[in-house]
């Protein structure tokens, strides 16, 4: 992967491209401009226009992630669209092929032990980084493409066209996904903020489209393997309960900034979020909607809302949005990219969509409008009804299933979304959940929605742009019980016998102690392995946080002392850096000015541990002396 200058035309092209990311709604009925048919023929054109090595493939195959990632992106979600309508074969092949293209180009540039792509598009010196926002929607659409794949056993066996099969394709994308394309990130992830800061201004926030971006991109993962990538679920909830806590009601919408200062570092000028920034957060709300989260059905009417009513100029002839989302500013935005699906919460927008597309020149290839047209032919009304499709997971007659549970079906063909519903009665007489609209063909249901052993029914309702629908078979599946939690943590500290009832080790689970030990009553500097049921602290819980400390129950004034922590694990939870052998993942506060904290040689397992040192004459009062902290994924 080498450094690539850019010639005056792809810059062009870029800047195009850079200003313009929006979303929209639901089915619209109004009369089209143009048949589903005579649209998919546009589709089609212009595909055959960037199939070639002159705009690199739909710009899929360059090594700078700018292009790959802001307009690579649209060329894939622009596939795999028309593939989940169409069922096109010559579709999904086109796509494998391009995230092959994406795929080829990763590299370790930098040197920093993870392979990634990134730009040298935005340093003034042409210096190579990488960019959290362009990894999130790489990713969300890798992962995309390999939910696709694994939905289907009979794609998942076929050969692709690089000669192996879809399905080891969609391995080899998560496994570097998992190893190395998200967890290059992690040393910018944020226990105190619940958010990515920015890895190249460290201790600054990120506008919200930048982590949104990754947000999405780890919610997609998660649907894939949710025990094993529960943590994504955990970081991307935390990412969307920042943005949605920011969000202002304006009329029957929304405004909100494009960022904002979370952290004593930053110093960024305030400004309002952009129409063409929109698509991206909208791209999130959608993510976040079909895994129950806070945009719910009621955030999501007010985010077609921010388009429609307070954005939208009123011309149905030569629509347009106006600059900032709370409806100021010159009418410049368009209808683009992700505005298009909000059609499903504010009917109305689609019929503007497609004004809007209806008046582009398509002479040449841009793979912006190759998506546009995508998303808008997946709502066309005159599509025909859905297609027979079958559900994919949980398989029939599934037992012992968790109770946060992701769920997937294949394709139903001309569907513009689906509804999840789940009942306790064969017959559906009685709904424990019924999620509609949903994009795309995976979702999931955490919480408190589904209960420890029992069987229930599901089955997905498949709807096309004119609300015609079509109903799958009927799966059922069993939960199992309510799982047992174990803490086992290893701790050591260099006092033996003096006074007691000072220093303390203490082990907290959102809050509260759930042991504690004075450092006086262990063996002088003997590792210590402890195990203790903390189930009663995390039952129903899909993330807690978990935090070891050094506490002081009487003030000092010379009590030296250094305790060492190591190997700390909860059984069926996910701990990240559970044995302190790298920097991330644990947040580090300290009370005393002087206090040292490190990773020490002296490891109970591997090569270091967790050091909290005292050093002498250093005063205390009762509290805190230091700790660290982790919120930790539940599996349930």
């Amino acid at each position: 992967m080498g450094t690539i200058r850019m010639s005056a035309w792809k810059v062009l092209v870029l800047a195009v491209v850079l200003v313009s990311s929006c979303i929209l709604g639901d089915t619209g009925k109004a009369s089209a401009y143009g048949s589903a048919a005579s649209w998919k023929t546009t589709f089609d054109n212009l595909l055959a226009l960037g199939d070639n090595s002159g705009v690199y493939y739909g710009y899929t195959d360059l090594d700078d992630d700018a292009f790959l990632a802001q307009n690579g992106t649209y060329t894939l979600d622009a596939l795999r669209r028309m593939y989940e309508v169409t069922g096109q074969t010559s579709y999904l092949q086109k796509l494998s092929t391009y995230v092959d293209n994406m795929y080829s180009h990763l590299g370790d540039v930098d040197s920093d032990g993870f392979l990634g792509w990134g730009s040298t598009y935005y340093h003034p010196t042409n210096q190579y980084e990488e960019y959290l926002y362009h990894r999130g929607m790489m990713l969300y659409q890798m992962a995309k493409f390999i939910q696709l794949v694994r939905a289907d056993s009979s794609i998942a066996s076929a050969t692709n066209p690089q000669g192996i099969t879809y399905g080891a394709q969609a391995n080899a994308l998560e496994s570097v996904i998992n190893s190395d394309l998200i967890p290059r990130f992690n040393t910018s992830w944020s226990n105190q903020y619940n958010v990515y800061l920015d890895n190249l201004h460290p201790g600054k926030s990120l506008p919200y489209n930048q982590y949104l971006a990754m947000a999405a991109a780890q919610y997609e993962m998660a649907k894939i393997n949710l025990d094993a990538n529960k943590h994504y679920l955990t970081w991307a909830d935390g990412m969307t309960a920042m943005w949605h806590y920011w969000l202002t009601l304006n009329g029957t919408g929304y405004h909100w900034n494009y960022w904002d200062r979370l952290t004593p570092a930053d110093n960024h000028n305030l400004h309002l979020e952009d129409w063409n920034h929109t698509t991206v957060d909208f791209m999130h709300a959608i993510s976040n909607y079909s895994r129950g989260g806070k945009f719910n059905t009621a955030a999501m009417n007010r985010l077609g809302n921010t388009i429609y009513n307070n954005m939208w100029n009123g011309s149905t002839t030569a629509p347009k949005l106006s600059f900032y989302v709370n409806g100021s500013g010159a009418d410049t935005g368009e209808f683009t990219l992700q505005i298009g699906d909000m059609e499903r919460w504010k009917p109305g927008i689609w019929a503007l969509y497609e004004k809007n597309l209806s008046l582009k020149s398509f002479s040449s290839f841009s793979a912006r409008y190759l998506n546009d047209i995508a998303i808008m032919y997946q709502l066309h009304p005159d599509l025909g009804t859905p297609s027979a499709f079958s559900l994919s997971s949980p398989s029939n007659g599934a037992t012992n299933q968790n109770m946060d549970l992701a769920f997937s079906w294949k394709p139903s063909l001309n569907a513009a979304d689906y509804t999840l519903q789940v009942s306790t009665a064969s017959n559906f007489s009685t709904l424990t959940a019924d999620v509609p609209k949903i994009v795309g063909t995976n979702a999931l249901l955490t919480g408190s929605v589904l209960s420890p052993n029992t069987t229930y029914y599901w089955r997905v309702i498949a709807r096309n742009g004119a609300g015609t629908t079509t109903t799958s078979g009927i799966n059922s599946f069993t939960t199992g019980s309510n799982k047992t939690y174990t803490l086992t943590f290893s701790h050591y500290d260099n006092r033996s016998g003096g006074l007691a009832g000072y220093h303390y080790k203490q082990v907290l689970i959102d809050g509260t102690v759930v042991w504690e030990g004075d450092v006086t009553a262990d063996a002088l500097n003997t590792w210590i392995t402890t195990s203790l049921d903390v189930t009663s602290y995390l039952t129903g819980k899909s993330s807690v946080d978990v935090k070891l400390r050094l506490y002081d129950k009487k003030a000092v004034s010379n009590y030296t002392v250094e305790v060492l922590w190591d190997s700390v694990s909860i059984t069926n939870t996910e701990i990240m850096n559970s044995g302190f052998e790298s920097s991330p993942d644990w947040y580090w506060t300290k009370t005393i000015p002087g206090f040292n904290g490190t990773f020490s040689s002296t490891a109970h397992s591997g090569t270091k541990s967790l050091s909290m040192v005292l050093p002498i004459n250093t005063s205390t009062a009762v509290g805190d002396n230091a700790s660290v902290n982790q919120k930790i994924s539940v599996i349930r």
